[in-house]
């Protein structure tokens, strides 16, 4: 059954050696517009940032590109998350616009 007319997949290339991990490192994010007109080196060192693990391993991190980076450490500064709330979540985020989450039959159907 099919549910969505189209998905969008999420891939990740790692590289793992047995050394102690590096803080700092380049990184590359590439989106579904990149054309082979270059070889994957020449496209990582042209579109590179540095990604930096957080100080603490416990905490969640993601590779981004430098503006998205920005602005996931901008969001993250200003607030306590949501898990160190002393509150007990037994839903999710509730909107009122049931329509956006939920799929009409014919849409399942389809």
């Amino acid at each position: 059954m099919l549910v969505f007319n189209s998905a969008t997949v999420d891939t990740c290339t790692l590289r793992l050696s047995k050394n102690e991990p590096k803080k700092k490192f380049p990184s590359s994010y590439m989106r579904s517009t990149f054309a082979f007109d270059c070889s994957l080196a020449d496209f990582a060192a042209a579109n590179s940032s540095m990604f930096k693990l957080p100080a603490d391993a416990s905490q969640s991190w993601a590779v981004l590109s430098s503006s998205r980076q920005a602005i996931r450490e901008q969001v993250s500064s200003q607030g306590t998350p949501i898990g160190k709330w002393s509150v007990q979540i037994s839903r999710g985020v509730i909107t009122g616009l049931n329509e956006a989450f939920y799929l009409s039959s014919e849409q399942r159907d389809a």
